[in-house]
């Protein structure tokens, strides 16, 4: 049974963060079946799934809402942003 007493004495430690988690952020993104996992890391480019950015949306405006963001907030040339993308489409 639940006791608030005993809860100090079974408490886990904190994790520490390690080297890996200070080179990159990562998040992952879900709708319907399409699934996206970015990072984030100090550099620059941009790469969806191996593709440069410009190579994976051929459509103009696709291309605007993946790097405006980046661009409104001047990180462009700071960022390196990598794409991993299944799932979907265009028309979804």
């Amino acid at each position: 049974m639940w006791n608030p007493t005993n809860m100090a004495t079974t408490k886990k430690p904190a994790k520490v963060a390690h080297d890996k988690a200070e080179r990159y952020m990562e998040a992952v993104g879900r709708r319907k079946t399409a699934i996206a996992r970015v990072r984030v890391s100090k550099g620059h480019g941009f790469v969806v799934n191996e593709k440069k950015v410009e190579d994976y949306f051929t459509v103009p405006r696709y291309l605007r809402s993946a790097l405006d963001p980046v661009e409104k907030l001047n990180l462009k040339a700071d960022l390196s942003v990598s794409a991993k993308v299944k799932g979907g489409g265009p028309m979804a």
